[in-house]
């Protein structure tokens, strides 16, 4: 498998940490919504701070990223809610996927002879 070629992600899991809630629900668009609709008293703030067609909603993002992890089961561990932390979804899929803008990189036909290799160990995505 090309490393560049996007792996299948599991879903994640609440594992009984969350005994009188779902995570997995608080994570969608219309509970975000709701959620800050109610807590602001306002339709039109939540309709402000929430807004999926532009990428503006909380993600889940990987306190621990799934990248870090070498074997297979390494990586699936991180796909748990203990290990998610409310992210900005512009951050999450935009600028701080370093991954995808290096594959990109590494698709564009050499113009020299020169050998380019992204350094991405101050990086941790």
């Amino acid at each position: 498998m090309d490393e560049s070629e996007p792996i299948s992600r599991p879903a994640f899991k609440e594992a009984g940490f969350y005994p009188d809630i779902s995570a997995d629900e608080c994570y969608t668009q219309a509970a975000q919504w709701e959620t800050v609709a109610e807590l602001l008293g306002s339709e039109d703030l939540a309709d402000e701070y929430i807004q999926p067609d532009k990428n503006v909603y909380i993600s889940r993002g990987h306190v621990t990223p799934n990248g870090d992890g070498i074997e297979g089961y390494e990586k699936a561990a991180t796909f748990y809610f203990v290990n998610v932390v409310g992210q900005w979804q512009t951050i999450n899929g935009g600028n701080w996927n370093v991954r995808s803008l290096v594959n990109k990189l590494k698709k564009i036909p050499p113009i020299n002879t020169m050998n380019l290799t992204p350094d991405l160990s101050k990086w941790n995505p």
